[in-house]
């Protein structure tokens, strides 16, 4: 479903984020600093603007995707280091409908 070379970091690993100066903290910034791919974010409910630019990450508010399942709703938007700037953020790729439409030749049956 995505690309091998994905790369996910959670980073609220717990209950509270990590604070400045701790190993976990710097091992963060570093892969996102270093990540040479699109940036994204996947969120369940509104987006911790505040965390996000602590680690200098900043969304594409304009290129958002809802996501939903059984267990929950989800949202994930295009995203750039704050450094790079908005140009930098690789736009999302829709998928394309998710319904089905009955061909004329094999009617759906109801």
């Amino acid at each position: 479903m995505l690309p091998a070379d994905s790369r996910f970091v959670r980073i609220v690993p717990s209950a509270r984020p990590v604070l400045p100066g701790r190993w976990m903290r710097q091992h963060i910034e570093s892969i996102i600093r270093q990540h040479s791919g699109p940036l994204r974010v996947l969120a369940a409910g509104a987006y911790d603007h505040a965390l996000l630019v602590a680690y200098g990450v900043s969304l594409n508010r304009a290129d958002c995707l809802a996501v939903h399942t059984y267990a929950d709703n989800f949202a994930v938007c295009s995203a750039y280091r704050t450094s790079d700037g908005p140009s930098s953020a690789v736009a999302l790729k829709r998928p394309g409908p998710s319904a089905q439409v009955a061909s004329p030749a094999s009617p759906t049956k109801f």
